[in-house]
């Protein structure tokens, strides 16, 4: 019987994902949830909450993420 692991991952790792640092942990756990190694459980409060903190001016200099790749990044979370 194959195991199946279920995650709530806070906020603070999946924006430390956006970063797009290889290596890093929140990089691992990121590729794992994009490769669908285990199932994300989420809620709308805390991807609304991921989506702010994405636009932050600070965040957005940090990440170097455009308006585009912050929508897309929130859209590839919602569709897993």
């Amino acid at each position: 019987m194959k195991l199946t692991y279920k995650a709530v991952l806070d906020v603070n790792v999946l924006i430390s994902a956006s970063f797009r640092r290889k290596p890093s942990i929140p990089h691992d756990i990121h590729k794992s949830l994009k490769a669908q190694e285990f199932i994300f459980v989420t809620s709308q409060l805390i991807l609304e909450e991921m989506e702010d903190v994405l636009n932050r001016d600070h965040i957005i200099r940090l990440t170097q993420m455009t308006t585009e790749e912050i929508a897309q990044f929130m859209t590839d979370l919602r569709d897993i």
